[in-house]
């Protein structure tokens, strides 16, 4: 996992933590005294489960946030198409995928090699990167490496 999405997971478990405290806290301290004074008798008791507007605001703003967060941290993050995901590649990076999407998403490395115009040893650790990104695969084909555009 990236340390970003460490980060994320973090700040989304910690407003959980913090709703749900103030939920807890807000829902068992609903008890409200009311004092009623009639002539020179006072009667005071105790009302259950009364709450101010202030009570009701609370309680609305920590379900929705904790509602929020526990639906961050149990849902994965979407892939795939609409994906926002984003990685930056270098120019001669970028230059060797566009050309395995050309070629429907496979192709030889001996063919990627001609055809980017590069040497073989700048392909060979350029798709070594782009392998440990996690954005190709190289298969074993007889003498030579098929490079294949992972989904």
């Amino acid at each position: 996992m990236p340390p970003e999405a460490n980060v994320k997971v973090l700040i989304c478990a910690i407003i959980l933590a913090i709703s749900l405290l103030t939920l807890v806290v807000k829902l068992t301290n609903s008890s409200k005294v009311e004092i009623i004074i009639s002539g020179e008798e006072t009667l005071v008791k105790e009302v259950p489960n009364l709450y101010t507007w202030d009570d009701v605001i609370v309680i609305a703003m920590a379900s929705a946030s904790a509602g929020a967060s526990l639906t961050a941290l149990i849902i994965p993050p979407l892939k795939g198409k609409g994906s926002s995901k984003s990685i930056k590649l270098t120019p001669n990076e970028r230059k060797l995928y566009e050309i395995i999407i050309r070629n429907g998403g496979t192709i030889l490395q001996s063919d990627l090699v001609k055809e980017s115009g590069l040497p073989k040893s700048t392909v060979s650790s350029l798709l070594s990167k782009l392998e440990a990104r996690g954005l190709i695969e190289r298969r074993r084909e007889g003498g030579s490496n098929l490079i294949v555009i992972k989904p």
